[in-house]
């Protein structure tokens, strides 16, 4: 899968999660309201069913589910189907 099609299907996970359309790659999605804390969970989830990724605490305590940058290179380091 290319970087556009993974960050591409990264915005339509925060746009059905209840953000915006179109996000910049390195909008901090929970500072700029566009995904509140409790969609955090639903987030995770969908990156772990989808990307079969293990998200851990340290994970979220690091910022790596913060931008549309920061979730694909996370994929990219642990997912298999990419």
């Amino acid at each position: 899968m290319t970087d556009d099609a993974l960050h591409a299907q990264l915005r339509t996970h925060v746009r059905d999660l209840g953000g915006p359309p179109d996000v910049a790659d390195q909008l901090d999605l929970f500072a700029t309201g566009a995904l509140k804390s409790m969609q955090l969970l639903e987030l995770v989830n969908r990156l772990e069913d989808d990307y079969q990724v293990r998200v851990d605490e340290r994970d979220i305590s690091a910022g790596r589910l913060r931008t549309i940058a920061s979730l694909a290179t996370l994929i990219r380091e642990r997912g298999s189907r990419t």
